[in-house]
């Protein structure tokens, strides 16, 4: 009997310098059905050169523009052959066992995702690292909770899932983790993987490191999965965890200084809508509470991120801060 193809797809712009490391975790797999898709944003560098190297042993696709990370993901999408999907941003790489692992886990499954350790690590230190070790038991709700999800190339996926969701091509912050809580609507049960099967390189130029677009985009897909969700009635989805997701995404949006005022009047009516409905408050305690009474919710939490400013307490505007640095546990490979 022939086993399933598992296709990987990885995206990349301007990513020459570190494609090599990624295209040779992929075609290195210990899995023996494979297909590697390189899916190039139009770029400018020595991405060309780099993926030539590899002959037929890759498949090469170069857009004409560079329209995002979401539309080169989907392009490799309508690309693929395989039964079951791997996305690995051009910049990471995977572990040599890791898809032999979780297509074992799977183990013909279409229902579940597979769902591995990954090891975050600054870019040009390698040995100084953080591995996220999966922890939830969902999709969701617990995409809505603070859990350690790692990156999404952690995440071995049902190629007809992953078809029926695609990425959304006009979210460029936030959109891998808006495509797992899509996939999660879809109920799909979440397989772990302990083992480190991947490495997420953190740099300082990311686009995830960037604080306040960021939080703004992660604040307006949460006011669509809440429209969803509610439509779904399921309660197990549209709990607390929810709710503090949103209230912590509002924090945000006012301590940056959002004067996105439809998108804060939407995610309020919504944590609102929710408190009443679940008669929980949500992560704030009593004295919050009181000034809810005095001020309105967004006045409250005005006037509570005015304290945290006077305070010298407000985050850094990127991710890329001195507190992952002191949050190391681990100091080698």
């Amino acid at each position: 009997m022939s086993r399933p193809l598992v296709s990987i797809i990885i995206p990349g712009y301007n990513q020459g310098r570190y494609l090599t490391e990624s295209v040779d975790s992929a075609v290195g797999q210990t899995y023996p059905c494979i297909e590697v898709i390189v899916v190039d944003n139009a770029s400018t560098d020595e991405t060309d050169a780099v993926a030539a190297r590899y002959g037929d042993r890759i498949r090469y696709h170069k857009q004409t523009r560079n329209a995002g990370a979401s539309a080169a993901r989907n392009v490799g999408l309508d690309l693929a052959r395989g039964d079951y999907v791997k996305f690995v941003d051009a910049d990471d790489s995977l572990c040599p066992e890791q898809v032999a692992w979780q297509m074992e886990a799977l183990a013909g499954r279409t229902d579940a995702v597979s769902h591995s350790t990954t090891r975050l690590f600054r870019d040009g230190q390698p040995d100084r690292y953080i591995d996220r070790i999966p922890q939830a038991r969902n999709l969701l709700p617990d995409l809505f909770a603070p859990l350690d999800w790692g990156n999404l190339n952690g995440f071995l996926i049902p190629m007809a899932a992953a078809r029926a969701t695609r990425f959304d091509e006009e979210v460029w912050f936030a959109e891998d983790w808006y495509f797992l809580c899509r996939l999660g609507l879809l109920d799909l049960k979440l397989l772990n993987e302990p083992r480190l099967g991947c490495r997420y390189r953190l740099r300082s130029d990311s686009m995830s490191t960037r604080r306040a677009q960021m939080n703004h985009s992660r604040a307006r897909l949460l006011i669509r999965l809440h429209d969803e969700i509610a439509a779904k009635s399921r309660p197990d989805w549209y709990g607390n965890e929810l709710l503090k997701c949103q209230q912590q995404e509002f924090h945000g949006l006012v301590l940056h200084g959002s004067t996105d005022a439809p998108t804060r009047a939407r995610l309020v009516e919504r944590i609102s809508t929710m408190q009443r409905s679940l008669g929980s408050f949500g992560q704030y305690g009593w004295r919050f509470r009181v000034l809810v009474r005095l001020l309105g919710y967004e006045g409250a939490e005005e006037f509570r991120c005015r304290v945290i400013r006077w305070l010298g307490r407000r985050p850094a505007d990127t991710l890329d801060t001195e507190t992952w640095r002191e949050s190391l546990s681990n100091t080698s490979a």
